[in-house]
């Protein structure tokens, strides 16, 4: 089974080409053998040697660019330690443990993979000629991930950081047959190796693959058909929901849970979450109440229609007619980061345009167009609009 290749097409947003890390949750039965991916072995044949009299502390070179990846993404996605300093032990950890199956740094690895997927394609039926033509490819498909590698650590050093392995970095590296590629003392090079390859990335990637566990724990609800309930990390207030999918914002800044919220009275409506701001051990299946095909297309379509992001703002939605200037106009269709999709424009001038979306939405796209937007209606958001500028004005000391 592809475990990878399940993942990214039950999730959805997820190509093998954006190097998304999705995997299964693997639940291990009392007295029930884990599983051991079969690229490792036993023995000391394979893995990499970590010397016990280092205290499990590997010295980790990057380039400037991976130093300064690491730096903002441990701010980013809360990673600190002490004074709000960056965590590296604990980031580096983490992204080796989640990226390194994904990782083109993860050459045998992913050879493995290649054999395998050309020896689907083969089926029973193949011939020995095929066979010898499909090791060629894979062995052309281990220089191309040579190459990469050695172009990833061909990058100047700019720092080194001695980093403390913890036990699940370490389980991965004497397991791993990486140390045919980079020798069995180097396990440093082969981290190195990953970490460029993750700084590499998008920041909406390297944000999947810091959150992978989340992520893999509310798919593993969706495929269950589960009702979850959840805290967000800013607030204790309960979330109790249906989760349905994952979507990132049109920007592709952040990644959203799409669920179907369910109240207290019974009352459903739908929503959405940010991954990074759910807290993870926090998580946890209530009942089982599967999301049937209909309710799942018109989340869908509602995610369509309003974003992602404004999901759990839907109940919000509000008629609205706003005049535009002809540098509004200009600005409207210059200014897309969360522009609202209009529905109508009337008007001598096809100057208003009207607009069916959250109050939160206009307030936070409008405002910065000053006099060149205009609320006509609803009146509440037009008073909101005067009293903000008023105060801005005053602050001035107008």
């Amino acid at each position: 089974m592809d475990i990878r290749n399940k993942e990214t097409k039950a999730l959805g947003i997820m190509p093998e080409a954006s190097q998304v890390v999705l995997g299964c949750i693997l639940q291990i039965q009392p007295g029930q053998k884990r599983h051991r991916e079969p690229w490792t072995k036993r023995g000391d044949r394979m893995g990499f040697s970590v010397d016990k009299d280092t205290n499990n502390q590997q010295r980790i070179g990057l380039s400037q660019h991976a130093e300064d990846i690491i730096e903002n993404d441990c701010v980013m996605f809360g990673c600190l330690g002490k004074r709000d300093a960056p965590a590296y032990h604990t980031f580096i950890n983490k992204i080796f443990c989640s990226f390194y199956p994904q990782s083109d740094a993860s050459i045998e690895r992913r050879v493995h993979e290649k054999r395998g997927e050309l020896k689907r394609i083969q089926g029973d039926g193949g011939t020995e000629e095929l066979g010898r033509f499909a090791e060629k490819i894979a062995e052309a498909y281990r220089e191309e991930l040579r190459q990469k590698v050695k172009g990833l650590l061909s990058k100047e050093q700019a720092c080194s950081k001695v980093i403390s392995l913890n036990g699940e970095t370490l389980r991965i590296l004497k397991g791993s047959e990486e140390s045919k590629e980079y020798s069995k003392k180097r396990a440093s090079k082969y981290i190195r190796a990953v970490m460029e390859d993750y700084a590499e990335s998008d920041f909406l990637t390297r944000k999947k693959i810091y959150y992978r566990d989340i992520i893999e724990k509310i798919q593993g609800y969706i495929q269950d058909g589960s009702v979850i309930r959840f805290c967000r990390l800013d607030g204790k207030e309960e979330h109790r929901v249906k989760p349905v999918f994952f979507r990132a914002d049109q920007y592709e800044t952040h990644l959203y849970l799409a669920a179907v919220v369910c109240s207290e009275n019974g009352e459903e409506r739908f929503g959405s979450y940010r991954i990074d701001k759910i807290d993870g051990k926090s998580l946890e299946c209530v009942y089982r109440n599967p999301v049937s095909a209909a309710v799942r297309t018109a989340l869908e379509r509602k995610a369509d229609s309003v974003g992602i992001q404004y999901l759990l703002n839907e109940a919000d939605v509000t008629h609205m007619r706003i005049r535009l200037s002809p540098d509004g106009i200009k600005h409207y269709r210059q200014w897309t980061f969360q522009r609202p999709m209009y529905s109508g424009i009337e008007g001598e001038e096809k100057d208003i345009y009207i607009f069916d979306i959250p109050y939160y939405q206009a307030v936070v796209y409008f405002f910065k167009f000053g006099g060149d937007a205009v609320v006509l209606e609803p009146d509440s958001l037009r008073e909101r609009f005067r009293r903000m500028y008023e105060d801005a004005v005053g602050a001035y000391g107008g």
